[in-house]
């Protein structure tokens, strides 16, 4: 027996769902009402899904955020890992970097004395090698003042982790 899916990307139509309100979905051929009404479960389904796994995944980053986990890209200065407890189960936690962290540390304490701007302080970090990460598509760079600004002022930094990932 074979089985047959069916995806359905709606743009410019609507399907018969209420009573008194239809537009075809093709001009060479009117659904019937019962094709409507296979169509109309099949997107039902497909938005139920939809919006349970995104309650389920916020589910989970919730828990993550609420034992301190990070449950996003780690930010500057630390790294994501996979480690393996003694059961043999993998768990992604973030450690220190050990190249960029100590740069941070002392980028957060000259910051604090209050004798440098954000543009000094990057040039500055900038001749002692501070760089971002690197990613697959997009190589390491030094940091613009921008980006150091948004470092800078990251709740992450204060331990104030996000359930919403990017939001710490």
């Amino acid at each position: 027996m074979a089985l047959r899916v069916m995806v359905a990307f709606i743009r410019n139509a609507m399907l018969t769902i209420n009573p008194g309100v239809s537009t075809p979905l093709s001009n060479k051929r009117l659904p019937s009402l019962s094709t409507d009404i296979v169509y109309a479960q099949y997107v039902s389904i497909a938005e139920f899904y939809s919006r349970n796994l995104a309650t389920e995944v916020l589910k989970g980053m919730t828990t993550k955020a609420k034992g301190g986990g990070t449950v996003s890209r780690a930010p500057l200065g630390y790294i994501n890992v996979r480690k393996t407890d003694e059961m043999g189960r993998e768990y992604r936690t973030v450690e220190l970097d050990e190249e960029r962290a100590p740069l941070m540390k002392m980028a957060f304490e000259l910051y604090a004395t209050g004798e440098w701007t954000v543009s000094a302080l990057g040039e500055h970090l900038a001749t002692l090698g501070l760089t971002t990460r690197a990613t697959p598509n997009i190589p390491s760079k030094i940091m613009d003042k921008g980006t150091l600004n948004k470092l800078l002022v990251r709740p992450y930094y204060m331990g104030l982790i996000s359930a919403l990932a990017g939001q710490a």
